[in-house]
């Protein structure tokens, strides 16, 4: 189970879009009594390459509000990082 707070910013320059979600999630394990908190923040970056492609770049780290040891009693649990295209369907 995972209630969630979450926050989006998004604005644009020109013909790019710059975006921030935040979330705040509370974790809670089946069969464990040890729940956390944890908070994400996203930033991405849009731009378009061609009417058919846009280029996109998004950063997320997870950090860990609460130390319990099914966490590892990490502060930053993960990093997600991309960088690639987008299609435009439709």
């Amino acid at each position: 189970y995972r209630p969630t707070l979450q926050h989006l910013y998004k604005t644009a320059y020109g013909l790019s879009a710059f975006s921030v979600r935040s979330r705040l999630e509370g974790r809670d394990i089946e069969d464990n009594e040890a729940n956390s908190l944890r908070f994400r923040i996203q930033f991405r970056y849009a731009r378009p390459l061609s009417p058919l492609f846009d280029l996109v770049a998004w950063d997320e780290p997870f950090a860990n509000l609460t130390h319990e040891t099914w966490t590892g009693d990490r502060f930053v649990e993960r990093n997600r990082a991309f960088l690639g295209t987008k299609v435009k369907l439709g």
